[in-house]
């Protein structure tokens, strides 16, 4: 008999591009599934959408609520959600109509593992960007060993002597494009985005900690909508940098409590380092910001000890040489010449990583 899979969708203003997301759901090939859709109190006409949809389809939900934020709406949710396997899918995003069949064909095959993943598309309007997780093109299994290896230790961080490419430092991180087992989610919750900077990694680090097994599907596709054209003005979120210091801390106190040792605190000191360069980035291309502004806030991030020491901490030999020309200049707080990398390569980020 086949496993019964939980989608959970969470819903928040996004009647613009809400339909796509559903009729994907629509069309999916395996039979035993249901979509719980979270109306996060949604002031467009999100709601209205979910609730016309599932009373076409038997096997949709809708839950409203008042707003509580994606963390929020995950976590409610989770707390209906009766599959054995739950996967999560955001409203601006599409999976493949196979997605759910193929995934769940390899689950049972593999004697259906605690975590069923899968690469995923960026998707830049008309382009669309593969972005494999591994190099070999087949279905990966992992015992208990290799996923801690492979995939748990390097969502605290990568190697610093083999890293070579820092955009890949959450390529894991994501909750969507993964199917958890059930019952290794159930006493796990999602915190706010606004406390910790970013809630998918903290979930998964504490969800995936007991993992004992998990399948890579390489041919099929989570679709991760990169132009989302209900926030046409990018602006600035002030509750990264101190949220993302919450998040280490956190984590640096998992790795303490769980006697994880040496090595995972080596990861996170890479993960930690090279979060400076994503703040530059939001910092740089706000456009709520004036350029005075941007210069003074990059100025005060290049001068914080909490991120900058992890940066200069190791030598990172195999960096490529862009990433190695942007790390000095963050080592030497140059602040203007950050800011003029930044200003001309974020437009060409779709081509970039």
């Amino acid at each position: 008999m086949n496993q019964k899979v939980s989608i959970i969708v969470p819903v928040y203003n996004a009647e613009y591009y809400l339909e796509k997301c559903i009729n994907c759901l629509q069309k999916q090939t395996y039979e035993n599934l249901n979509v719980i859709f979270v109306d996060d109190g949604s002031t467009d006409n999100s709601g209205e959408i979910c609730e016309r949809y599932a009373n076409q389809n038997k096997n949709f939900s809708v839950i409203h609520q008042k707003n509580q934020g994606l963390s929020g709406a995950r976590n409610t949710g989770l707390a209906v959600a009766d599959g054995a396997y739950v996967s999560f899918l955001d409203p601006d995003d599409w999976i493949d109509i196979d997605y759910v069949e193929k995934c769940m064909m390899q689950a049972k095959k593999y004697n259906f593992p605690d975590l069923v993943f899968t690469p995923y598309c960026r998707e830049y309007g008309s382009k669309s960007i593969k972005n494999k997780l591994f190099k070999e093109n087949k279905v990966l299994y992992f015992d208990q060993k290799n996923f801690v290896k492979n995939f748990y230790l390097n969502l605290f961080g990568r190697d610093p002597i083999k890293l070579e490419n820092p955009a890949i430092l959450d390529d894991l991180s994501p909750v969507w494009s993964k199917f958890y087992k059930k019952e290794l989610i159930s006493n796990v919750k999602f915190i706010d985005t606004k406390k910790i900077g970013t809630e998918d990694l903290w979930f998964n680090i504490n969800a995936l900690y007991k993992a004992q097994s998990a399948v890579y599907i390489n041919n099929v596709y989570y679709h991760y909508n990169k132009q989302n054209n209900n926030s046409l003005t990018k602006n600035y979120k002030t509750y990264l940098e101190p949220g993302w210091g919450n998040l280490f801390k956190l984590i640096r106190m998992f790795i303490t409590n769980n006697e994880l040792g040496t090595i995972y605190n080596k990861r996170l000191d890479v993960r930690q380092g090279f979060a400076i360069i994503t703040l530059l980035r939001e910092v740089i291309s706000a456009d709520t910001l004036s350029v005075s502004q941007k210069l003074s806030k990059s100025n005060e991030l290049l001068n914080n000890e909490f991120y900058i020491k992890y940066l200069t901490k190791y030598k990172y030999e195999n960096l490529s040489i862009k990433w190695k020309v942007f790390t000095y200049l963050c080592k030497k707080k140059r602040v203007c010449s950050i800011f003029l990398l930044i200003t001309l390569l974020d437009p060409l980020k779709k081509y970039l990583k």
